[in-house]
């Protein structure tokens, strides 16, 4: 039997709860046009009985593209959002957010900013904001041209490392995905139609994989169990 679960507003953003290994968890973004209204679902199913229990909280920072939860903490979640600035005009940040200890499924609360991220020295539109697999006080936010390796463990986002993105034609980043694998020294970019991998040690190019898809990659993720294996995604909406 399928089971269906209605938005107010519409949605791009959907996420696994990684750290949730008992139930089966997904954390919803939504996008309105008015800032303020923005939410976080978390939704929980039951399989054996086909029924689902909601949680809903506030994001009125803007609406969100892109949401990744923490694989060790199931309260930490990153959204990548469309904010309106004091000029009017619109510009994509990041932050790591923390769910409350306790689900009040009767109100609307407000989610705590565990760890502010300032990416506005680092470009303008971010595209997304990955947990370390292993370690809880780093992330890695990827915008157009960089790659920034975060420390989180405190109230502020301290920069660690950014990998500038080089080529001819000013190529630009759509996604990326740190690598579970090689002691998790590697992060996976999607450019243009192309992989990058950087080695997070020293910065550099570690290797890559070109022409992944005939037009834009969209999305990269790999196989937890095969050190070998990813998958990726494109605009032809095919997978490889």
């Amino acid at each position: 039997n399928s089971v269906i679960y209605g938005l107010e507003f519409q949605a791009r953003a959907l996420a696994p709860q990684l750290a949730e290994t008992e139930k089966i968890k997904f954390i919803i973004g939504t996008q309105s046009l008015k800032q303020a209204n923005n939410q976080i679902h978390l939704v929980e199913f039951n399989e054996e009985i086909s029924t689902i229990k909601t949680s809903v909280f506030h994001h009125s920072e803007g609406e969100i593209w892109k949401i990744t939860t923490s694989p060790i903490d199931s309260t930490k979640l990153s959204t990548c959002y469309n904010s309106v600035t004091n000029e009017s005009s619109c510009t994509m940040k990041t932050a790591i957010l923390k769910l409350p200890e306790t689900e009040n499924p009767n109100t609307i609360d407000d989610l705590e900013v565990a760890t502010k991220l300032e990416t506005s020295l680092f470009g303008s539109d971010v595209k997304t904001t990955d947990f370390h697999p292993t370690e809880s006080n780093k992330a890695i936010s990827v915008t157009e041209n960089q790659v920034i390796l975060w420390d989180i463990s405190g109230d502020e986002g301290k920069n660690i490392l950014n990998i500038q993105l080089e080529g001819k034609n000013n190529p630009k980043f759509t996604t990326g995905k740190w690598n579970p694998h090689q002691n998790c020294n590697q992060f996976t970019t999607a450019t243009e139609t192309h992989l990058k991998t950087y080695d997070l040690r020293s910065g550099d190019l570690a290797w890559g994989i070109d022409g992944v898809h005939s037009q834009l990659l969209r999305d990269v993720d790999y196989n937890m169990n095969k050190q070998y294996h990813i998958g990726t995604c494109g605009s032809m909406k095919n997978a490889a």
